[in-house]
Formats: C-alpha cells, sequence, structure tokens
C-alpha cells in the first residue's frame, strides 16, 4: 500500500526514499535515468506554489531534461512563445487565469500548437477530467505525482 506523502522538494524526496529503504536505489536509479533520457525535453511548469514548481523543476532536470517554470498563466503564455515547450506540466487553480483558460489560450500560438499538456492538479472531480480532456489535456494527474509516474509519461 502506497500513502501520501507531501515532498516539498529534493531533499525531502531523499529523506522519504531512505525512510522507505530505497535511497540507494533511488539515487543510482536518478543518476542512471539522467544519463538514460535519450530525448531530453523542454517542459514548462505553470504552477503557482512557487516551492512545489522550484521541487518539480529540479526533480526534471535530474532525469535529463530542461524545466522552466512560471507562476501563472500570463506568464506561462509569455514563456510559450520564447521556450517552445515540448511538454507543459500545468496546475489548474492558477491566480487571474485558471489552468482551463491557459490550456484554451495555448493552443492559439504556434509554438503552443504541439505542446504535450499534462494537468497536475489537486481537482480530481469528473468534470474537471471532462473538461480537461475536451481541452486536449493528455491526462489528468492528481497531486502529489509519484517520480516513476511522471519520468514514464514523459518517455
Amino acid at each position: 500500500m502506497v500513502s501520501a506523502v507531501a515532498i516539498r522538494d529534493l531533499s525531502d524526496w531523499k529523506e522519504h526514499s531512505r525512510r522507505a529503504g530505497l535511497s540507494q536505489a533511488i539515487t543510482e536509479d536518478r543518476a542512471r535515468a539522467k544519463h538514460r533520457t535519450l530525448d531530453p525535453k523542454r517542459i514548462l511548469i505553470v504552477e503557482d506554489n512557487i516551492d512545489s514548481a522550484r521541487s518539480l523543476a529540479i526533480l526534471l532536470h535530474e532525469m535529463g531534461h530542461r524545466p522552466e517554470y512560471a507562476i501563472n498563466g500570463y506568464a506561462g503564455l509569455a514563456a510559450v512563445k520564447t521556450f517552445k515547450p515540448h511538454v507543459v506540466l500545468l496546475d489548474l487553480g492558477l491566480p487571474g487565469m485558471s489552468g482551463f483558460e491557459f490550456c484554451a489560450h495555448l493552443r492559439r500560438f504556434e509554438e503552443g500548437k504541439a505542446a504535450r499538456v499534462m494537468v497536475v492538479t489537486a481537482y480530481n472531480t469528473p468534470e474537471d477530467r471532462a473538461r480537461s480532456q475536451a481541452l486536449g489535456c493528455e491526462v489528468h494527474l492528481i497531486k502529489p505525482v509519484p517520480p516513476e509516474v511522471l519520468e514514464e509519461l514523459l518517455r
């Protein structure tokens, strides 16, 4: 049985892994994963919780990807134009412009048309999932997302 654990940053993840008896294996696996990533991707994280955004960026960097983050939908859309992400990891509960609105605007930009959008949120109603799917989101993940799940989806 897997229990939910609040992971705020990489040190929390390492501590949780150590307590679970996974530290050495996780460390070795992450080191191998960084070199195994044959197709590193530009990944834009659109997340208003700065600690979550930074932690996710650290994790993705360790996997061998090139992450950037934006703390709201407006900054995210600006980043799309310059960063040209392959993947967008999108929170739905953003201030000012919701993740749903961001997603609708994203497809209007040439740089955003081909981006894979993966929702990473606490919103878990059937309506939220249906709306994500209708907007072309590839997957609707509920926080916290295990690193192994992200790694597999990003292949």
